[in-house]
């Protein structure tokens, strides 16, 4: 039989938009360590759990290793990381003095997230495991950024992404999620595909998410209100120049906290160096300094809202973790110990996801980092 007729032009742009939706990881600094293949397996772990569970999705990493180094087709782009270099020399001495690889990684991180590889974005650690998706992720992630007042960036809520139990008494900062749900049990119930997400349901979930956030504002406002302390794991960004002023404002703020004050260090002791040394702590503290610094402004740089904490589980702070056998002979966990995990997930289905169904994204360094 003949082809089926092209889609006209219309058509087949709104399908490259569809498409233009990605996880970006980050996993750089690699050849500098002893052990590549063991650095770069969580990294292929949760590449490849993103793969299995949503196809649709593409898939960057930005890192200094060959694409070579990783299995045919788990990426649709290799990236060459990127690296932070200060103009200013008393910085650039600042930044050799810093030792830890860990730490002068997360510099070159924020480089990265200049970069907006997609239209949508969601910049994701890769100590991470993806869970099978309803509705589908490339969906979810689209509907989070669709409306036409949609915030440039989006973070989970550092208190809610650490899980609760139902039976728990709800935290102030749990209050707005609560406020969240029940303008959806009041909106959006009569929507066709209320039960199993449509686009169209799904964005009236998002205005419910934003609107009980705006509204429950307690801590941050830029330009809407935000009312908690957000996690740097996971990190939705739509492809505007607010994203990409937010992105430098975070590693701004991460030189000002770190290096400014080692700017004239030449003159330092020991003592004084390895003091210095134990306040360097990573991107959450300056994640943390931004938003405190943004607080009560309105018509700032660029717009923020809530990323569902869905996207960003903390598997390792919640219940659960308490509850894993104690004859499981491993601290660290076998397949059969995250399938069951994968089984325990509903024990927070209703209290901790919500409004987007099971948790999507199960995050933490002990479980799904590397071993050491």
């Amino acid at each position: 039989g003949s082809r089926p007729p092209p889609p006209p032009p219309r058509q087949r742009a709104a399908s490259a938009r569809a498409r233009d939706v990605g996880v970006a990881y980050t996993r750089n600094r690699v050849m500098d360590s002893r052990d590549v293949n063991a650095t770069l397996a969580p990294l292929i772990a949760s590449a490849t759990s993103l793969r299995r569970a949503a196809p649709d999705v593409r898939r960057c990493v930005f890192t200094d290793a060959s694409p070579d180094r990783f299995p045919p087709g788990l990426f649709d782009k290799v990236l060459p990381a990127g690296a932070y270099e200060p103009d200013d020399p008393r910085l650039a001495a600042a930044l050799a003095l810093v030792t830890n690889k860990a730490i002068r990684s997360r510099f070159d991180r924020l480089v990265d997230r200049l970069a907006q590889p997609y239209a949508v974005t969601l910049f994701l650690d890769d100590d991470t495991l993806f869970c099978p998706q309803s509705p589908p992720l490339v969906d979810a992630l689209r509907a989070l950024f669709a409306s036409p007042g949609a915030p440039d960036v989006r973070l989970a809520e550092h208190h809610s992404v650490t899980g609760w139990h139902p039976h728990q008494k709800p935290r102030p900062w749990e209050e707005w999620r609560r406020d969240a749900r029940k303008c959806v049990a009041r909106r959006c119930a009569g929507r066709p595909g209320n039960a199993a997400p449509t686009p169209d349901a799904l964005a009236c979930r998002v205005e419910c998410l934003d609107g009980a956030a705006a509204a429950g504002g307690r801590r941050c406002a830029v330009s809407t209100s935000f009312p908690f302390v957000s996690q740097a794991g996971a990190v939705a960004m739509r492809r505007s120049a607010g994203a990409s002023r937010f992105a430098q404002a975070w590693l701004d703020t991460m030189v000002t906290r770190y290096l400014v004050p080692a700017a004239n260090a030449s003159s330092w002791g020991a003592d004084e160096l390895k003091a210095w040394r134990r306040t360097l702590s990573g991107d959450q503290p300056p994640l943390n300094d931004l938003l405190e610094a943004s607080c009560g402004t309105r018509g700032g740089d660029w717009t923020m809202g809530a990323l569902p904490p869905v996207f960003n589980f903390r598997v390792g702070q919640s219940e659960l973790v308490d509850e894993i056998p104690a004859d499981n002979p491993t601290s660290r966990p076998s397949l059969k110990m995250r399938a069951w995990l994968y089984l325990r997930l509903d024990l927070f289905g209703d209290a901790q996801a919500g409004l987007w169904g099971a948790p999507r994204i199960l995050h933490d360094h002990k479980l799904f980092g590397p071993a050491s």
